[in-house]
């Protein structure tokens, strides 16, 4: 059976009978043969892999995975995916999908800047979720607006004249959620302070500690992990919640929703925000540039009101 033949077969191409595909793919099965991606690669001239970057301890970007790959289910594109984390940063992870050769890059919460991005991926088109990057990138992130006025609207209607947003500096979107905060406050009339926290729960308990000696009367937290944080050290350290503060949490993920947690949150779109990442890389390994297409793409956030969120105490 010829080398050729085979890849015939594999790459679905013309040159061979139903009866011989099928003798193919029986032999192919009988020996446990895999086809070998990284050759396919370099035997062609244009990549249908979609590379992806993303951080190994956030949730929210598990659920972008997953719907990124409902998104390419059925076409004959691929994820390659690069992990990052404590011992791998960020440029170690992109650099790896370039080397790939990816013809297009999605990456899940950047925290390089445009120019640094393009230092390192030469060309290859790219597109960000979360963060927002300057031309010649694209991007998708949250409309924040929507669920900010909710969560903010909900806590006034219950009595709350005070509102502190814990930010996360350095992670992807802190910038745009706190100025997005910040207006809508503005507007609302709310009185508000900022306080860095961060995104896992030992940043929230962390930020929790120090602001039992001056207790806010509403917190929104950058997440739901840190919002789970806050409300674990709150409540061994004898403060009640709802009762004494209330706290949201932002994602509406899979630890707001738990039956023991119950967070009350402020939702962002995983399925359309992976969806139009994912239609925007096919574009680009198409070689399709829309002229009417928009570079950045907003994606409306909801708010879902649970039971971490009371009255004001008095």
């Amino acid at each position: 059976m010829s080398q050729s033949l085979v890849s015939i077969v594999f790459r679905n191409a013309p040159g061979a009978s139903e009866e011989t595909r099928r003798r193919v793919r029986e032999a192919a099965e009988a020996i446990g043969y895999v086809p070998d991606e990284r050759a396919r690669v370099l035997r062609t001239t244009q990549s249908r892999d979609i590379g992806v970057s993303f951080l190994t301890n956030q949730p929210f970007h598990s659920r972008l995975l997953d719907e990124l790959y409902s998104a390419i289910d059925g076409t004959d594109y691929n994820l390659v995916l690069s992990a990052r984390s404590s011992s791998r940063d960020e440029v170690t992870a992109l650099k790896s999908l370039i080397s790939y050769r990816c013809g297009a890059v999605v990456l899940l919460g950047a925290t390089l800047s445009g120019e640094e991005i393009s230092s390192v991926t030469a060309g290859v088109p790219v597109v960000s979720v979360a963060q927002r990057l300057e031309a010649p990138h694209e991007w998708v992130a949250s409309d924040e607006t929507e669920g900010f006025e909710q969560a903010i609207g909900h806590l006034i209607e219950l009595g709350h004249r005070d509102v502190l947003f814990a930010s996360a500096p350095g992670s992807a979107g802190a910038g745009s959620r706190e100025q997005t905060f910040k207006a809508v406050a503005k507007r609302l009339g709310i009185s508000y302070r900022v306080e860095s926290g961060g995104l896992s729960e030992e940043e929230g308990a962390r930020l929790a500690e120090a602001l039992l000696d001056d207790l806010p009367s509403s917190i929104i937290a950058f997440n739901d992990r840190a919002a789970l944080g806050m409300i674990d050290l709150f409540i061994r350290r004898g403060v009640r919640v709802p009762e004494d503060v209330s706290i949201i949490g932002v994602d509406d993920s899979e630890v707001a929703r738990r039956f023991y947690t119950q967070i009350t949150s402020i939702g962002q779109d995983t399925e359309r925000m992976a969806r139009f990442a994912a239609e925007k890389a096919m574009l680009r390994l198409q070689g399709i540039e829309l002229e009417s297409a928009p570079r950045g793409v907003l994606v409306p956030t909801w708010f879902v009101q649970r039971s971490t969120t009371g009255a004001a105490r008095r």
